[in-house]
């Protein structure tokens, strides 16, 4: 149970930051009052008619809704009605509402999503239509459409996110690494332009206690910030498992020119808990011990992981239909700490274990460029864009391990467990470098193809390199895919709450790490067809 206490010294949710592209209906009006002033009757003869270009007014929003109209992940304008693809968004009102502060608590909210194995609480893993993520480091995905997952993160918190966009199915053709299942994308909270202020507690089961504050407003004509930060400490249903964490999510909004804007978006997050590997199954049988029940070591502390995210994006609009996107991503990451995990079960209750250090960290920046825009060719209007990405990893990983011995079995008996005994010491086991580069060029059209028929269709393709140095024999392995993703879906719109879609395309997603000769794992690719639909309520 999960109680919240919301403190607000400001309306919490005013509304969404004004846009600072160029306003289509604004020029209209302002042309308008420049041609309202007094003029003289003039004979019907010499009276002229001037054709004004069509203004297409659109206001949405989402603040105290469940609903969304597009998700800022599929890269293009469409409404997510009308696009040829099956997209889940969970609002921040609904995580509000939730009472939700990590990802995994709103997983059970949407269909076709599940949690994985977490690595004993220290990442988010996540399977949508049934087909997981990676083991080792979790399930790929999306921090403002920059890749968020490569190296070590800890489970993702939700003070600073605006909303968690679904994205089932492939979409190698946007985003290169991704699932066969779908693609998961986190939308940050940006700056608004009016101060709002707010202070909340959490109280809850299993030691939960939580604060977050949440700060916004205007620096100025042109500069606007955000802060988000928050402090936890909760238990949990297992003995000798608590978990700490501190995050600072700061934002902050720059309008260089009326049609120029710089946006910065960081994260800083700290999460520390014990590695918890759950309970062995005694027989083949669960349930023989209970759920409590700690088969780790207490001495061994915590598992820290440490992440660090800042995002660049300049944005410009050359017009009313084309814009361009430039974005620079750096994130670090770090896992430390020692833990003590089931080797053996014995049939008298006694359970061997190994002893592990590991120190992990990896280094990733990304960039990208993107140009967007639209382009009507008779009826027909396609929104082209138009993208190239390169991005470089580095990741240094440490282990240190001591395997259980009939001399020194290092055991616990898993029905009457004693701690507190001799720890042995760990030794070198893994010592490796890896490096990752990739360069890939994207293209995507979304077609008016008629009022009722939507097309997309899109293509990327990754230039990719990998190699893993072996410190330990000084051996390096390398290797150096490609890979062409397509994709193609169309939308049929039977009527305005009703769609019917079909979709294809191929994913496509690098490993790290190696296998027990020291060569790296080659990418995972799959291929997905779907036919489905939809329906949206009017309400």
């Amino acid at each position: 149970m999960i109680t919240r206490l919301p403190f607000s010294l400001a309306p919490h949710q005013p509304g969404r930051a004004p846009a600072h592209r160029r306003r289509p209906f604004a020029q209209a009006l302002a042309l308008l009052a420049a041609c309202a002033g007094p003029a003289d009757a003039q004979p019907a003869a010499a009276e002229t008619e001037a054709e004004l270009p069509t203004v297409e007014i659109v206001g949405r929003t989402e603040s105290g809704t469940y609903q969304a109209g597009d998700a800022t992940g599929a890269k293009t304008e469409l409404p997510l009605r009308e696009l040829p693809q099956s997209v889940r968004v969970v609002t921040r009102q609904a995580i509000d509402d939730l009472g939700a502060t990590r990802l995994d608590d709103v997983l059970d909210y949407v269909g076709g999503v599940s949690r994985q194995h977490s690595f004993g609480g220290l990442w988010d893993n996540v399977a949508i239509r049934g087909l997981p993520g990676n083991e080792n480091t979790g399930m790929a995905t999306l921090l403002n459409g920059f890749s968020s997952n490569r190296g070590f993160n800890a489970p993702r918190d939700l003070a600073g996110v605006e909303r968690i966009e679904f994205l089932k199915g492939t979409a190698a053709a946007l985003y290169g690494s991704s699932e066969p299942g779908g693609t998961l994308n986190v939308v940050s909270k940006r700056p608004l332009w009016k101060a709002a202020h707010s202070v909340e507690g959490y109280a809850g089961s299993q030691g939960l206690k939580r604060g977050a504050v949440d700060s916004t407003g205007p620096l100025g004509e042109n500069l606007a910030y955000r802060l988000n930060a928050a402090v936890e400490n909760r238990g949990s249903l297992r003995d000798h498992v608590d978990s700490h964490r501190q995050v600072l999510a700061p934002a902050v909004t720059w309008k260089l020119g009326r049609d120029t804007v710089l946006e910065y978006v960081g994260e800083f997050l700290r999460h520390r808990t014990p590695l918890d590997r759950g309970v062995v199954a005694v027989d083949n049988q669960l349930g023989a011990l209970p759920r409590s029940r700690f088969l780790g070591e207490p001495a061994d502390g915590d598992m820290t992981v440490q992440n660090q995210t800042h995002q660049f994006v300049l944005s410009h609009d050359w017009s009313a239909d084309w814009r361009s996107r430039v974005g620079l991503s750096y994130r670090e990451t770090s896992l430390k700490g020692y833990s003590t995990e089931a080797s053996r079960l014995l049939a008298n209750g006694d359970l061997w274990r190994q002893r592990r250090w590991r120190d992990f960290e990896s280094h990733d920046i990304a960039l990208q460029a993107e140009l967007q825009g639209k382009v009507r060719n008779g009826a027909l209007e396609h929104e082209l864009l138009l993208g190239t990405e390169y991005f470089r990893f580095r990741m240094d990983s440490v282990m240190l391990r001591a395997n259980p011995t009939a001399a020194n079995p290092y055991a616990i008996n898993v029905y009457n467990p004693v701690y507190g005994q001799a720890q042995p010491t760990p030794t070198a086991n893994t010592d490796t470098l890896e490096r990752q580069t990739n360069t890939a060029l994207y293209v995507q059209d979304a077609i008016h193809l008629a009022p009722d028929w939507r097309l997309v269709a899109g293509v990327r393709v990754d230039n990719y390199r990998q190699s893993l140095l072996n410190r330990r024999n000084d051996s390096t392995a390398s290797q150096s895919p490609s890979a062409t993703s397509p994709r193609l879906g169309l939308s049929w719109l039977p009527t305005p709450q009703w769609t019917v879609y079909a979709n294809a395309g191929r994913s496509f997603r690098p490993n790290t790490g190696s296998d027990a000769a020291g060569h790296g794992f080659s990418p995972e690719s799959g291929r997905a067809l779907e036919l489905g639909s939809k329906w949206e309520s009017r309400d």
